[in-house]
């Protein structure tokens, strides 16, 4: 994935730079085995004064034809590769467009496939790492290790986008997936094909309707639920909450109307909530209700409290 900046000094003709662009090109193909259509290239023209550089440091001398090939690579190529790279390019640039090597300039800089993103918002890395999967699902057995990216996407491929093929290869034949017989799609699947079959269905489709399967879950697993029952809760100590029985033309009445046991009174309130939930209790039950558990209630002037 080497990205290429050529920059060179305006007023060049079109074939000029067509014929250092695939210079250049041809150059990384040949050394450094870049795909033919991994093709990316920034060309910039400059006016005279606005390219700095010294004719003779380090070679030269140089002309007003100098030109500069920065190139961002995604993988490190070794130094054999690039010196095999730079004399190829100074070859073709001179049988080509005319360029004197002592023109030619290249700089290159190596960064992570993550600090790329061809298209999409997807990360180089995960572009790469489909490539060399599919490379490998077209040719089985030819590879025994995965890098952590490699395996990383084909996992997030699986359990994201329920998509085996990437997995797959990765997989031998005696690969054994074990999942708690707990659980409505729980078993042993053996071997690629078995693994494919269960991802490619929907899990616990044969077995979450069988009532015994349902009555397993709830006794043995509290965090398994059934399609067909509610998970098993523990009880609650909690008092339930007494409805005000005078509330017309609703069975649940607003918050405020409603008085629990005195046992579930912990703290006073403050007085300004009192005298709002008091006004609530009286707009909803009258001034004459009382608690249904038989305590005294606004009838005798005692104050209730509701929460």
């Amino acid at each position: 994935m080497p990205f290429v900046n050529i920059s060179l000094a305006r007023g060049k003709p079109g074939e000029y730079l067509e014929s250092v662009s695939r210079a250049v090109h041809d150059a990384l193909v040949a050394e450094l085995h870049m795909k033919p259509e991994d093709e990316f290239q920034l060309i910039h023209q400059h006016e005279p004064g606005e390219m700095v550089f010294n004719r003779n440091f380090r070679g030269g001398p140089r002309s007003d034809d100098w030109t500069v090939f920065t190139i961002t690579d995604g993988l490190e190529r070794g130094e054999r590769a690039k010196r095999r790279f730079y004399k190829t390019l100074v070859r073709l640039l001179e049988e080509g467009p005319g360029v004197r090597p002592a023109d030619v300039f290249v700089m290159m800089t190596v960064t992570p496939p993550e600090n790329f993103s061809f298209a999409d918002g997807v990360t180089g890395t995960d572009m790469a790492a489909a490539e060399a999967l599919d490379a490998a699902a077209k040719a089985p057995g030819s590879r025994e290790t995965y890098t952590k990216a490699e395996m990383a996407y084909a996992i997030t491929e699986l359990l994201g986008h329920r998509d085996s093929r990437r997995i797959l290869p990765m997989l031998r034949q005696d690969f054994v997936l074990k999942i708690p017989a707990t659980l409505p799609y729980g078993g042993e699947f053996t071997g690629p094909e078995a693994f494919a079959n269960f991802f490619g269905g929907t899990p616990g489709a044969q077995r979450c309707g069988s009532p015994s399967t349902s009555t397993s879950i709830r006794s043995s697993s509290p965090l398994t639920t059934s399609s067909h029952s509610s998970p098993t809760r523990p009880s609650s100590k909690r008092p339930a909450r007494r409805w005000c029985s005078r509330t017309p033309g609703s069975s649940r009445p607003p918050a405020a109307a409603w008085s629990a046991p005195s046992s579930t009174r912990t703290r006073p309130l403050p007085a300004a909530v009192r005298a709002d939930r008091l006004q609530a209790l009286r707009r909803h039950c009258g001034p004459a209700a009382h608690r249904t558990d038989g305590t005294p209630g606004l009838r005798d002037g005692r104050r209730t409290q509701a929460r």
